[in-house]
């Protein structure tokens, strides 16, 4: 379990490609530098860049799920963070976006009907200016503790999915409490950032809505940005943010607010749907070798006990028209689904047939000829 608590003072040199903060707003902010051999990844895996953003494809975890950037609109994501059309840096993308978040408040203390505390874990991605520019990209990992209107100058211990912390108000009630691991801005003396350093920070492996209690996450989320939910996923079996002062818990809450958009390569069939004259065999393809690809052809939904491809899934029938859909979507290590997608197949193997109003014989003089095609493809 990772414990945190306020510093009084501290001095370090700060790296110019990791940097960790810790602080407290009643004591100084903390500053060291991180190597992969001073801490443990929280993440085990990060894509390759997408060059039309300039972030990572992904962040993957220890269990097995990756995360893209929660970031285009129409997707349940933090709002203010989205964008319509194809993102890009710096023409299409918000200042600020987000690959994983989990927000927590347990409500109002006892006693204190105006207090407040605020909890948020996330792996985020900005820009070192604030301004979305080309090279100017960083990531970093985040908990994030804000206290409003507590009880002055008192020490509160907050137990969260990703461990403790401990910090003090001032003399006005308030605190604010930040690890954060991440790269610092990129500027003069300080390269581009080193995106496997947001893997060092404390937010890992991902928090996601428990399944046992509906509603359900939609399928290729995490959970749905807005409605506070259980979960599950914390390291220590603490799936819940509780707030303890004078030896006592004040408040406790077993829900968050949680976003986050399954990474899963896409999935490509070999033939796209279509008109065919025979029976095909489709083949399908992702581009992770240890994901497992579902499918279906009698038009029931993709869900986890969906056959697994093995081979080519022939569509069609020799011998009588038939129109299958051939649905598939991908299914990661750790058991998520990602998104369902479909080709529509028609194989019509018999040709039409011709008929005439008249028999074969001979006839004096004009007749007139009606010819009537057959065909047994549905609407024909």
């Amino acid at each position: 379990m990772r414990t945190s608590a306020s510093v009084s003072s501290s001095s370090s040199r700060v790296s110019s490609r990791a940097r960790r903060s810790v602080g407290v707003l009643a004591a100084a902010v903390v500053v060291s530098t991180l190597s992969a051999g001073a801490a443990n990844a929280t993440l085990s895996s990060v894509g390759p860049v997408n060059p039309s953003v300039g972030f990572p494809s992904f962040y993957g975890d220890g269990t097995g799920t990756k995360l893209q950037l929660c970031i285009r609109a129409g997707d349940p994501c933090l709002a203010g963070t989205t964008v319509a059309g194809s993102p890009s840096t710096p023409g299409n993308i918000t200042p600020e976006t987000f690959y994983f978040v989990a927000d927590g408040d347990p409500g109002p203390l006892p006693g204190l009907p105006g207090s407040s505390v605020k909890y948020r874990a996330a792996l985020e991605a900005s820009f070192g200016t604030g301004t979305p520019a080309a090279g100017d990209q960083i990531t970093f990992a985040r908990i994030n503790i804000v206290g409003k209107g507590l009880k002055p100058n008192t020490t509160y211990t907050f137990t969260h999915p990703y461990g403790t912390a401990t910090a003090t108000t001032d003399a006005l009630g308030q605190l604010k409490f930040r690890d954060q691991v991440g790269c610092p801005a990129p500027g003069p003396g300080v390269g581009p950032c080193d995106f496997n350093t947001a893997s060092l920070g404390a937010v890992g492996p991902y928090l996601k809505w428990d399944p046992a209690v509906g509603p359900v996450a939609p399928a290729g989320y995490l959970g749905d940005a807005v409605t506070a939910h259980p979960v599950l996923g914390s390291p220590n079996n603490t799936n819940f943010l509780r707030v303890d002062s004078g030896g006592g818990t004040q408040a406790q809450t077993n829900n968050f607010i949680v976003a986050g958009k399954l990474f899963t390569p896409p999935v490509t069939p070999s033939v796209l749907g279509g008109l065919f004259k025979t029976p095909q065999a489709v083949a399908l393809t992702t581009g992770d070798p240890l994901d497992k690809i579902l499918y279906t052809t009698d038009g029931t939904p993709v869900g986890p006990t969906s056959p697994v491809y093995t081979g080519p899934v022939t569509i069609g029938n020799p011998t009588t028209t038939s129109t299958t859909t051939l649905s598939y979507a991908v299914q990661d290590v750790a058991g998520n689904m990602g998104a369902t997608f479909s080709q529509t197949y028609t194989v019509d193997p018999v040709a039409p047939t011709i008929s005439s109003n008249l028999a074969d014989g001979t006839y004096v003089g004009p007749k007139s000829v009606a010819l009537t095609a057959a065909d047994d493809s549905p609407g024909a």
